[in-house]
């Protein structure tokens, strides 16, 4: 092996620790400003991300409400018209989800006039704290060399392509992270906030060993006042929240839901919830079927040993960028185990993988509270390369520089250039994709407000719901809800006058809207 193989790599990361060492932020500033600007520039050739998942459109429904000004919105009139998956409404109209997600998201439709630059920034934001908290366990030409693996992560993982969120727990995972070893009261508290508000579930893996370690080795005023400060502020805005939403500051708009539609908890390991019946086709196939279907699957050894590694593998492989990087973060695992500093790390990504064995479906953005620590891990494992010395005593140092090399350029440039076709990336999605092109043709076609009824003829699918609404549902220009049948239908239609009223089946066409005689 010549030597000169690894030597150019070696040096570039060289001058870049000489260059970034005196000021480190301006490092991380500068790979948060690449992943924005990268964005910004794929932008006139590609669309702004159109929301697929159900899970999307709770969140999106969420964010418009704050950026009304409101934590929640009243009951829709005869709200049972308006049920669909992810969605409260009763005793209130909102998502059911924990809202960090949400509130950054809804910065972004207030400042730029999207949804999706909430993401963005937060994505860009997330590849800055990320480095940061490396910054504070790492030497810095490690630091550096893990920003080959944060930058693809940030910049073209669905985190930034969805809303379906990850960047937002991922930064607040990784504030807890970094500030432990800076022993920061401040930030180890924002990031405690962050993680309660998004995934508290999840976020015990880092909570737990983390806060127990300061809590038996490192406790002092200095570093508990304000972190539990900042952290009794922001659960007391949630009581405060949640109070707004359910009615009660200790129900969560998530526990509100499950009571009202779950037909199975959260976890495997809790009791079966009493039977519900929803009163949408729809509702009762996902609800009543596809959940049931996969969590009883889910608590049988041989569907999890045959789906679960396959989703931890691919949730690993999209947080390290590559799934080399993961391999060969879990053949260092030993080594890195004797690497004192690394314990804490390897120990919140083993409780997040303990916790995930009793959930019935895991994503990558579940695993978000632990993307810092895996990085941090995958960063060390790079270093420890060095150590290799078969069969030449170059391989090591070969394979410790040149991997972050080639996954900076395949992680990166393959997305990049998926994003410049001209072939619309929704063109195979669920039919809902389409849903803004829909409203705006029959806006187009037809002059006035409308009032569309949802008829469902095909095969229902838990992604193929389109009675999806903004927070403000009277201002709506075309408002969407189920079919109740002609009967029923007539009482909502009276209570929208002046509208045109139509049903709509997608399963049969997305450009025919059949008219209804108005009451």
């Amino acid at each position: 092996m010549r030597p000169e193989l690894y030597l150019y790599p070696k040096r570039f990361l060289a001058v870049l620790t000489k260059l970034f060492a005196p000021r480190p932020w301006a490092f991380y500033i500068s790979v948060s400003a690449a992943v924005l600007l990268t964005r910004l520039a794929l932008l006139p050739f590609t669309d702004l991300p159109r929301p697929v998942i159900h899970d999307e459109f709770a969140y999106l429904l969420q964010l418009d409400t704050f950026a009304h000004g409101r934590l929640t919105n009243p009951s829709p009139k005869h709200p049972e018209f308006f049920e669909a998956e992810q969605i409260l409404v009763r005793p209130t109209y909102n998502g059911k989800y924990f809202p960090a997600q949400a509130l950054v998201m809804a910065l972004g439709q207030v400042v730029f006039g999207h949804p999706w630059y909430g993401v963005w920034l937060s994505c860009g934001v997330m590849a800055g704290v990320l480095l940061w908290a490396l910054g504070g366990w790492l030497p810095f030409r490690w630091v550096i060399a893990s920003a080959a693996m944060i930058y693809p992560l940030a910049a073209f993982s669905y985190w930034m392509t969805s809303y379906w969120g990850g960047s937002v727990t991922a930064a607040g995972g990784a504030l807890v992270i970094g500030a432990y070893p800076r022993r920061n009261g401040w930030l180890l508290g924002l990031g405690t906030a962050i993680l309660l508000l998004s995934r508290p579930y999840d976020a015990l893996a880092v909570l737990l060993p983390f806060g127990a370690v300061i809590l038996w080795k490192h406790a002092s005023p200095r570093l508990l006042v304000p972190a539990l400060g900042v952290t009794a502020v922001a659960l007391a805005w949630f009581a405060y929240d949640n109070a707004a939403v359910t009615g009660h500051p200790l129900r969560p708009p998530y526990s509100e839901w499950t009571a009202q539609y779950a037909m199975v908890p959260a976890l495997t390991v809790l009791p079966s919830l009493p039977p519900k019946n929803p009163a949408h086709a729809i509702l009762k196939m996902n609800y009543g079927g596809w959940e049931i279907d996969r969590f009883e699957r889910a608590k049988t050894a041989a569907f999890f040993w045959k789906f679960r590694p396959a989703e931890w593998f691919e949730a690993g492989s999209i947080l390290t960028a590559d799934p080399g990087v993961l391999f060969l973060t879990l053949l260092a695992c030993p080594l890195l185990w004797k690497v004192r500093k690394m314990r804490l790390s390897l120990l919140s990504v083993v409780l997040w993988l303990a916790g995930s064995t009793i959930v019935y479906a895991c994503f990558a953005h579940y695993a978000s509270p632990v993307t810092a620590a895996l990085l941090l891990l995958a960063g060390c494992s790079f270093r420890l390369l060095l150590l290799l010395r078969w069969p030449h005593r170059c391989t090591g140092r070969f394979l410790a520089y040149g991997i972050p090399v080639m996954i900076l350029l395949v992680a990166s440039g393959k997305p990049a250039l998926n994003a410049l076709r001209t072939k619309s990336p929704y063109d195979g999605k669920a039919a809902i994709a389409q849903k803004d092109r829909v409203t705006n043709g029959l806006l187009e076609a037809q002059a006035g407000k409308h009032l569309v009824f949802v008829h469902y003829s095909g095969f229902l699918i838990p992604h193929a719901e389109w009675v999806y609404n903004s927070a403000d549902i009277d201002s709506q220009d075309v408002i969407w809800a189920q079919d109740m049948g002609p009967e029923k239908n007539q009482v909502l239609m009276r209570d929208y006058p002046g509208r045109k009223y139509w049903t709509f089946d997608p399963d049969q066409s997305l450009d025919v809207f059949t008219p209804v005689v108005a009451p």
